[in-house]
């Protein structure tokens, strides 16, 4: 039997980006010195500008940002250490998803990963409390990754790969590139209701949590 590889989106698929967002907006609210609501409006628009500008956030630069703008009662220092704790982001990543990585664990048969887009360092950090789950050969992070595509599955022409995202214009081009690949769509997050449905696209499943893809590549029913 080939060796079957799970390559998972981190935002919105395993890690709950709105979760996150929130929280560090409730963080830094407690240390902003001036009007709370105002600070809020603010922070959401450096958000949006940051994911404008690069296509991803970075905490490093929104910090930066915040502090050419506001006036707070910690360190910029100590407000980037802030919003990338350890305890935090782990408390960000979907309920299931540990028990369903555990699980996954139990096949030696499966190896799982990453397909992301982002800052390398920080995607790197949201997964932290699950990364020995996690196949070192298998995490694939870039600034885009669909423009990564090729060197990415062709290391893995010997393999059943299934790649599982909430975006289905990513997976649409991960199948126009190779249709041998099982693409399964993370109902979920942000994007699930506003997003633009590629024309004549299904995936090849669909699912809510990651417990349903056990039970498609393990046959387990969580």
């Amino acid at each position: 039997m080939n060796k079957r590889i799970v390559l998972f989106d981190i935002d919105h698929t395993i890690f709950n980006t709105s979760a996150y967002a929130a929280n560090i907006g409730k963080i830094l609210s407690s240390f902003v010195e001036g009007d709370a609501r105002e600070f809020e409006v603010g922070a959401r628009v450096t958000w949006t500008q940051i994911h404008k500008q690069f296509g991803y956030f970075s905490p490093g630069v929104y910090i930066s940002l915040l502090f050419d703008e506001f006036s707070f009662t910690r360190s910029e220092e100590e407000l980037q250490k802030a919003i990338v704790d350890e305890k935090m982001l782990a408390s960000c990543l979907y309920p299931e998803v540990k028990e369903a990585f555990i699980t996954f664990s139990k096949h030696h048969e499966i190896e799982i990963g990453v397909f992301s887009s982002g800052d390398l360092e920080f995607q790197r950090q949201k997964v932290k409390a699950i990364s020995r789950f996690l196949h070192p050969s298998h995490m694939h992070i870039f600034v885009k990754k669909t423009e990564e595509l090729d060197s990415i599955f062709r290391q893995y022409d010997r393999a059943n790969i299934y790649v599982v995202d909430d975006l289905l214009k990513v997976l649409h081009q991960v199948k126009i590139h190779d249709k041998s690949i099982q693409t399964v769509w993370m109902k979920r997050g942000k994007w699930l209701q506003t997003q633009e449905k590629p024309e004549g696209f299904m995936a090849d499943f669909e699912v809510e949590s990651v417990k349903e893809v056990v039970g498609i590549v393990a046959g387990e029913e969580n």
